[in-house]
């Protein structure tokens, strides 16, 4: 039990083994309030008033022995009422001396104050403190005493207990307060370095969500442009090859123009195919679309990549013994595996090395596809796993940044299209690209594709338009392009047809209205301004008319809609288009073979 700070405790213990002694230290603290001596001696020592003197009442207690003193301390402390003065004389046979008395009183009870009542007969000061140590608690009175003396003594010492309890409980209680302060602090710092560590996850998320939508607007914006300069740039090669065709039925007898038209044709087919590579990395090529089992696709490719490797390259081919199958263009994945390993041979720099084949199946989920840049649509599940790893010079964090950027390449030779193209496939079979680059230690490129289920789309095909004999009916042909709808025209004149042109469709619908018999074929481009050819072509079904139709683009058939492609009236024709290819689609809606 603490006592309490607010209440005086002028309880003393006298601890001598004489009884007369006892009497005297009665005497001393139960003043005759009338003794004239004591009063004046009081006042003349502290000028004080002799009422504050009176005012003070101590409670004694006696033992003759140092054992039966510690005895009654002890039993004092647990009675919540210790005692705040201890009187011990210093000689007390035949028990402990008066140093043996409080050592044991210190243990029981660490803040007693002490007076060691002694005669410099008894032992040294210098003796006392070897045994007994310095303390601040401890003062030497030697006997004989002044009563006075004794009265203040015992008097200041209370006092001075009283202060430092208050001390210790004030102690107590500020250690307290900093222990319970210093749990909130470390609760408080703990929540901050938990909120700090998150905000640096969101903040690495950002990044990484911030990295992925800047690369995925850069691929979006890079093939907008690639598209839009493939189309413009087939509706030019359609004109060139148009016009080469006329040439060359004209020229036939002149073998000097002859060459230059073959070379004419050779170069327009060239940029078609250029054309078509802008397109695969836009994500607009068109595909004919059947469950490819692609364990049988590699199978049948690794001749024909062996010869076309490096002569100092190895070779090695790890596939998964069983079907893997996706939903694709079997032709375009091919092109994916070639280009790969194109790719690896040259990385190799004419040195000796290998080039490593496998597939397998991943189960993969987000955390998988957390770090792929161009993979935000992905959804968690099974895929199937091509990876392409050669021993190469590797690729530096810049060149890795860049490799899927249209027209870059590293090489002496080549368009850097090869991988941009590869990323265009893979992204339009809903798939994705992993790569990881070493410098001088090799690059694994990581192809996964979704796993083909039994829901798969049936393949997009144009049906087989059926004949339509009509030779003598007239054409509407309908571009923006002036160049294309001249040497379009001309083509359909050294047919033997007549033709129509309208430069949109508006201008279209408007001559389709004001004709007086239904045109027999309507050739109309996908992409023009004021009305574009789908719409031209809905608008031509609502007013009734069934006019075959014979769509053309510099896209694919992809832009068309597989809707509008299911009806034999409906016919899909990409830019650039040989003449040879236009006479037969013609024919086989009209029923006529020049």
């Amino acid at each position: 039990m603490t006592p309490d700070p607010d209440r005086p405790n002028n309880r003393v213990l006298v601890i001598d083994d004489n009884l007369a002694i006892h009497e005297d230290y009665r005497k001393i603290f139960n003043l005759d309030r009338s003794r004239d001596e004591l009063v004046a001696a009081r006042a003349d020592l502290f000028d004080d008033a002799p009422a504050s003197v009176s005012s003070v009442e101590f409670e004694l207690v006696f033992a003759d022995q140092g054992e039966l003193g510690c005895e009654k301390a002890a039993a004092a402390l647990k009675d919540g009422q210790p005692f705040a003065v201890a009187f011990v004389d210093m000689r007390m046979p035949p028990g402990w001396d008066g140093v043996q008395t409080i050592e044991e009183l210190w243990r029981i009870d660490p803040t007693i104050q002490v007076v060691l009542a002694t005669a410099y007969s008894d032992q040294s000061w210098e003796a006392v403190l070897e045994r007994i140590g310095g303390n601040h608690q401890l003062l030497i009175l030697r006997k004989p005493f002044e009563n006075i003396e004794v009265w203040q003594i015992a008097h200041a010492l209370c006092q001075k207990w009283k202060a430092e309890l208050s001390a210790r409980i004030r102690e107590a209680s500020l250690e307290q307060e900093v222990s319970t302060r210093t749990v909130e602090l470390e609760q408080n710092n703990a929540h901050l370095v938990a909120e700090m560590a998150a905000r640096q996850q969101l903040n690495a998320q950002r990044l990484v969500l911030e990295r992925r939508l800047l690369e995925s607007q850069k691929l979006e914006s890079l093939g907008v442009v690639a598209s839009g300069i493939a189309h413009d740039f087939n509706n030019l090669l359609t004109a060139v090859v148009a016009n080469a065709s006329l040439l060359r039925d004209d020229n036939k007898e002149n073998s000097g123009a002859m060459e230059c038209i073959r070379n004419i044709e050779s170069a327009s087919m060239t940029a078609a195919g250029l054309c078509h590579q802008m397109l695969a990395y836009a994500g607009k090529t068109q595909f004919e679309l059947t469950d490819v089992d692609f364990t049988l696709l590699v199978q049948d490719l690794v001749e024909l990549l062996r010869s076309v490797i490096s002569k100092k390259c190895r070779l090695s081919v790890n596939l998964l013994n069983e079907p893997l199958l996706i939903h694709g263009d079997g032709t375009q994945l091919k092109q994916v595996v070639m280009n790969l390993v194109a790719n690896a041979s040259d990385a190799l720099e004419d040195e000796v090395g290998e080039i490593v084949i496998s597939t397998q199946i991943l189960d993969c989920d987000c955390q998988f596809f957390s770090d792929i840049f161009h993979s935000t649509d992905l959804r968690p599940g099974k895929y199937v796993a091509l990876e392409v790893r050669d021993t190469g010079c590797g690729m530096s964090p810049e060149v890795l940044a860049r490799i899927f950027d249209p027209f870059f390449t590293t090489k002496f030779i080549g368009r850097g299209l090869g991988l941009a193209s590869v990323q265009g496939i893979v992204r339009s079979h809903g798939g994705t690209i992993k790569v990881t680059s070493v410098p001088n230690e090799g690059t694994t490129f990581l192809i996964m594709l979704p796993v083909s289920c039994s829901t798969a789309r049936s393949k997009i095909a144009a049906p087989v338009a059926s004949a339509i004999v009509n030779p003598s009916g007239r054409i509407l042909l309908v571009d923006d392009e002036a160049i294309v709808r001249s040497s379009t025209q001309r083509i359909l004149q050294f047919l033997g047809y007549e033709s129509t042109c309208a430069q949109d469709g508006r201008e279209a619908i408007a001559l389709i209205k004001e004709a007086h018999e239904p045109y027999a074929l309507v050739i109309l481009d996908l992409t023009m301004p004021v009305m574009g050819g789908l719409e031209t072509l809905r608008e031509i079904r609502r007013l009734g008319s069934m006019v075959p139709v014979l769509l053309t683009s510099g896209y694919n058939l992809e832009s068309v809609g597989p809707e509008l492609c299911e009806s034999n009236c409906v016919r899909f024709l990409s830019k650039p288009y040989e003449i040879d290819t236009l006479r037969d689609m013609v024919a086989g809606f009209l029923g006529k073979r020049t």
